[in-house]
């Protein structure tokens, strides 16, 4: 079977450019499994964007509670679970999300348990999962018109 113009730009190198990353983030919140879910669309555009932007080593549980759930500044995450609860729940969303509608996405977006930080990985059996922290430069360029990416609704979901 040929390789996709995907498969050939990710078997040249481990990691995954933004080119390939923001359109299966798009994919992924504009689809049912997201499209209710404002927490969670907030939580994955945050963790994604932290990383394709070089700084995926600064995401932490605070920070996320603060910047993407409108905590306060004395927020403390051993008390508060939030975070964690949210990142469950996201995992297993993604889960539901790749075995329905992303069942055949060359890309996968991961939130491994132990970490806020989102992995890459190639759905082929054959690739290994991508480092997040390598996975793309510190300043992304994606050509797009709007300089975002959208669902058909009109919500606009990733802005680089």
């Amino acid at each position: 079977m040929p390789q996709t113009e995907q498969q050939k730009a990710m078997s040249k190198s481990d990691a995954p450019s933004a080119e390939m990353v923001i359109p299966e983030l798009s994919r992924i919140l504009c689809s049912r499994h997201f499209a209710n879910s404002g927490r969670l669309t907030a939580f994955l555009k945050y963790v994604v964007e932290k990383t394709l932007s070089g700084s995926g080593n600064e995401i932490k549980e605070y920070l996320i509670a603060v910047e993407v759930f409108g905590k306060p500044e004395s927020f403390d995450p051993r008390l508060d679970t939030l975070v964690r609860v949210q990142a469950s729940k996201l995992r297993a969303r993604l889960k539901e999300y790749y075995e329905a509608d992303g069942a055949k996405d060359e890309l996968i977006i991961e939130l491994t348990r132990g970490s806020y930080v989102p992995a890459f990985q190639s759905a082929s059996p054959l690739q290994p999962i991508l480092s997040p922290v390598v996975a793309v430069g510190a300043n992304p360029q994606v050509a797009c018109d709007s300089g975002s990416v959208t669902c058909s609704a009109g919500r606009r979901l990733v802005s680089y």
